[in-house]
C-alpha cells in the first residue's frame, strides 16, 4: 500500500524544497502510524498537516544579490561575510596516539610444495578430527619447528583451518610431543576449496 498522495501535490511553488520535506514527513507518518492510512485519504486533513509542518521546516536563506537585500538581512540581525573574507576552518586536533599500523598481509599457500601447502594437505587428510601443532608438523614432514608454527598460525588467520571445539564449546586440546597440551585445528571448507587449486610445483 502506498500513501494516497503525490509529491507533486506539495512540491510546486517557490517553497518546493521545503514542501518536499513535508512530503517525506507525511510518508514517514504513513509508514509508522497505521491510523494515518485513514486520515491521509482526506485531502483537507493532508492540507492541514502541510500547514502545520511546513512552518517548522527550516528554509535556506539565499545569499544577497543586491545592496537592498544585504541591508534587509543585516536589519534582521544577520551578519554578511563576503566570500573572500570567510574565516579559515579550525585546525584539526593533534593526534595524541600513534596511528595503528596497517595489518600485515595474510600469506596463502601457493603450491603443495610450500610449508603452508604441505600443512594444509595434512589437515585435509586428517579431516574433522583435526591435529595439534606437533601432529600437523609431523604429518606434513616439516622439521623446522618455528617455521611450522608460523605457517599453522597463518593458515588459521586466513580461515583455512579453525579450532576444533569440544561438547562444552571450548577449544579442544591434545598433548604434544613434550606432553604440553596444544590446541587442535581442522581444515575449513574454504581451506578445502583452496587446496583443490594448488599444484605440486
Amino acid at each position: 500500500m502506498t500513501p494516497p498522495h503525490d509529491a507533486a501535490e506539495f512540491s510546486s511553488g517557490s517553497a518546493g524544497e521545503s514542501r518536499a520535506a513535508v512530503v517525506e514527513a507525511l510518508r514517514r507518518m504513513w509508514e509508522q502510524v497505521p491510523e494515518m492510512h485513514t486520515l491521509l485519504r482526506d485531502p483537507d486533513i493532508r492540507r492541514r498537516l502541510v500547514d502545520i509542518i511546513l512552518p517548522l521546516v527550516p528554509r535556506p536563506i539565499p545569499p544577497p544579490t543586491t545592496n537592498e537585500q544585504a541591508a534587509a538581512l543585516t536589519a534582521r540581525g544577520y551578519t554578511i561575510i563576503p566570500p573572500g573574507e570567510m574565516p579559515p576552518p579550525p585546525p584539526a586536533p593533534a593526534r595524541r596516539t600513534r596511528p595503528e599500523p596497517p595489518p600485515a598481509a595474510i600469506s596463502l599457500p601457493t603450491s603443495l610444495r610450500t610449508q603452508g601447502g604441505k600443512l594444509l594437505a595434512a589437515y585435509a587428510v586428517e579431516g574433522a578430527r583435526g591435529m595439534n601443532y606437533d601432529e600437523a608438523k609431523r604429518e606434513a614432514g616439516i622439521t623446522d619447528a618455528e617455521s611450522a608454527w608460523k605457517r599453522v598460525s597463518e593458515l588459521r588467520a586466513a580461515g583455512l583451518i579453525e579450532w576444533v571445539m569440544d561438547v562444552h564449546g571450548e577449544i579442544l586440546h591434545r598433548a604434544g610431543e613434550s606432553g604440553v597440551q596444544q590446541q587442535v585445528c581442522a581444515i575449513t571448507g574454504y581451506g578445502s576449496a583452496l587446496l583443490a587449486t594448488l599444484e605440486d610445483i
